[in-house]
Order: C-alpha cells, then sequence, then structure tokens
C-alpha cells in the first residue's frame, strides 16, 4: 500500500511538457495522469475500513473481546493519562491482559459476583485520588454500565482476589510451608532459631524493622492498617527475648521471628526467612495453558512486530491458526 501511493504521488508531482514522455515509460502524460489515478484510488480503496462495535477482535479462553471493547480501553487510557492517545495495538494488549487475569481467575475457581463489583464501585468512588480523573472515565462509558462495569471495575476485581488467593492458598505455597513448618518444630523441641535453620538448610538473619504505627504503636488488633504487614501485629504484644511460636507470614515469605530488643517505633530481630513462590512465576506457569486468538490480521502482526520476545507471545495465535 505504502509503495504504491508514493510512486503515485511521485509521478503526479513530476514536472513534463505536454506532448513529453516521463523517464522511460515510454507513454505520454494523459496515459500517465490516468495510471496515476488509478494507483491513488487503489491505495486509498486498500485501506483497510474501520472495524463496527461488534466485530470480534480477539478471544482469551473463553472471554471475547470486540473492537468496541479496544475503543473503550483506548478512551479510559486517555482520561486517566492527561489525554495520552494511544493505538489499537496497545489498547488491545491492555485488554488482554485483564482477560487473561480473569482467565487464570476462572482456572482457579474464583468466582466474581455482582456483589463484588458493586462493593468495588463504592470502594472506587470513596477512595479515588481524583474525582475529575473518575468523571473522565465514567464519561468515556455514558450511559453503558455493563461496559464500565466490566472493562473498568471487574479488573480491579479479579486482581484483588488473585492476589489475596495467592497469597493465603497452602496448595501454591506447600514447598515453603513445609520447610518452615519443620524448622518450627525444631524451635519447639529445644533448638535456636539459628540451629534449626542451619538444620533445615534455611535462612538466617537478624535485621531492624521499623513499626508503621510510629514510636508508640497500640498493641490492640484494631490498630492494625489496612495491608499492613502482621508481623508487626505479633510484635507489639511480644516481650523483648520471646520466640514467637508460630509462623508469621505475608504476601512474600514465612518467617519464624525472636524479638531481642524493642526500641521507639523499631525492633531488633532475629528469625528464620523462607520466601514464598513469586506471583508473577505462578501466574505466568497458569497463564502459559491458555489460547489468545486474534482475528484481525493487521493487529495480530503489529503485536508480534512490537512486542518481540514477551513471554505471553507464546499462547498467542493468529487468524486461522
Amino acid at each position: 500500500m505504502v509503495p504504491k501511493m508514493k510512486v503515485g504521488i511521485a509521478l503526479f508531482f513530476q514536472q513534463v511538457s505536454p506532448g513529453k514522455h516521463i523517464g522511460s515509460v515510454g507513454a505520454p502524460l494523459p496515459i500517465i495522469c490516468l495510471a496515476t489515478a488509478c494507483l491513488l484510488l487503489t491505495a486509498c480503496n486498500s485501506k483497510t475500513p474501520t472495524p463496527s462495535p461488534d466485530t470480534l477482535v480477539a478471544t482469551a479462553g473463553q472471554t471475547k473481546l470486540t473492537y468496541e471493547d479496544i475503543v473503550y480501553s483506548k478512551a479510559v487510557h486517555k482520561a486517566q493519562n492527561h489525554g495520552e492517545e494511544i493505538d489499537d495495538t496497545t489498547g488491545l494488549v491492555m485488554l488482554l491482559k485483564k482477560c487473561v487475569n480473569r482467565e487464570v481467575a476462572r482456572i482457579e475457581k474464583l468466582d466474581v459476583s455482582e456483589a463484588d463489583i458493586d462493593a468495588m464501585s463504592d470502594y472506587v468512588d470513596t477512595n479515588v485520588r481524583s474525582t475529575e480523573m473518575l468523571k473522565a472515565v465514567k464519561e468515556v462509558f455514558g450511559e453503558d454500565v455493563s461496559a464500565y462495569r466490566r472493562i473498568f471495575l471487574q479488573p480491579k476485581v479479579v486482581e484483588k482476589k488473585l492476589r489475596f488467593y495467592f497469597s493465603t492458598d497452602r496448595r501454591i505455597h506447600r514447598g515453603p510451608a513445609d520447610l518452615i513448618e519443620r524448622a518450627r518444630q525444631d524451635v519447639l523441641g529445644g533448638a535456636s532459631l539459628q540451629e534449626a535453620a542451619e538444620k533445615n538448610n534455611l535462612k538466617f538473619a537478624k535485621w531492624t524493622q521499623k513499626d508503621p504505627g510510629g514510636a508508640n504503636p497500640s498493641p490492640s488488633p484494631t490498630a492494625k492498617k489496612p495491608g499492613e504487614d502482621p508481623l508487626f501485629e505479633v510484635l507489639r504484644s511480644m516481650a523483648e527475648g520471646e520466640i514467637h511460636k508460630e509462623v508469621i507470614e505475608n504476601d512474600k515469605v514465612f518467617r519464624l521471628v525472636h524479638l531481642i530488643r524493642r526500641g521507639e517505633g523499631e525492633y531488633s530481630l532475629e528469625g528464620i526467612l523462607v520466601p514464598k513462590q513469586k506471583y508473577d512465576d505462578w501466574h505466568r506457569g497458569i497463564a502459559l495453558e491458555l489460547r489468545v486468538t486474534i482475528y484481525n490480521p493487521e493487529l495480530y502482526d503489529s503485536i508480534q512486530r512490537d512486542y518481540e520476545g514477551a513471554w505471553w507471545l507464546r499462547t498467542v495465535v493468529g487468524p486461522g491458526q
């Protein structure tokens, strides 16, 4: 398409005298002008028309995406990023990432109910950092409330559920959980934390931890802040020299801890640390089992070109594949 357009423009603007020939073409000017017009017409007609809103563009597992979804995705990005515009390819990739999340949640049997989406809607309305941005996002969807819930709210619910599930499901972290439990049993049997770590080939460390509650944090469970590491709730109630007899975990690690010394808003600790599996590794292992089909040839080609080397391209096939 592009070469024809360039040739047509070059011929059209070349200076010739009436009745003269152009270069070695050997054709008189009227024929050249006709040929030029045909080339320009061909170039214009070969441009791919914009798909209709309900055109199926891609599927990810059981999730279907239409061209209208891409339009919404691009408009939401623009509303959230100070008017920055993105192309169809980028809009589709953003949608695919959310769809893959949804499919991973489905495979793990994590349901997203209408009540979940209602709760997220209330949360977004009351905790948004910019009311103007949220207003702009809602204006993108207008009266299409279903699309607003499906494209904007539902992915937030899915992400939250996946993260919580990954953090708390014992099957996912069975290996590390078993290791820390063996060490715990050794400690209950009289071994020091360092001895238990060495026996089980685990990491033993000493470190200082600042309390997010400040210099005089309340030991009450109600004082715990949203998203706060459970370690601090335990430390606030421990005495100096005490070894906590239970495993303390957060999203990333299992711990057995000994409170050596308490300061103003900080703790001197030693303990055994056993890392959990990383979220991205777990998520990728499931996502690679999915099949993503892109039915639009131009979008498929541009994704293959623009995202060459991305791990998730292994799941992507084009039309007819």
